[in-house]
């Protein structure tokens, strides 16, 4: 069975080394698949999670007006690319 839960972010976007993109959006963290090849695995170390990756997902409840406020301020820097969903499914 999978946990769902909400949480409040401090931030939506965050910095990003993937080719083509600079910043990241995750409206969530998690998943429900749990897939053994997975490279985010290791997300559950830091956040202290009983369950086991594929079996938790936290909705970022304030995710849109997080989105909203830091799209204003990152206007203002020259060219920026966005991907969402990197760390889910």
């Amino acid at each position: 069975m999978v946990e769902i839960y909400e949480i409040k972010a401090r931030k939506i976007f965050h910095e990003t080394r993937i080719p083509g993109a600079d910043w990241g959006i995750n409206y969530y963290r998690g998943c429900i698949h749990g897939c053994i090849y997975c490279y985010l695995k290791f997300l559950c170390r830091w956040r202290k999670q009983k369950e086991n990756w594929g079996e938790f997902v936290d909705i970022k409840i304030n995710a849109p007006e997080l989105a909203v406020k830091e799209s204003k301020e990152q206007r203002r820097s020259s060219s920026i690319m966005h991907r969402r969903g990197l760390s889910t499914d």
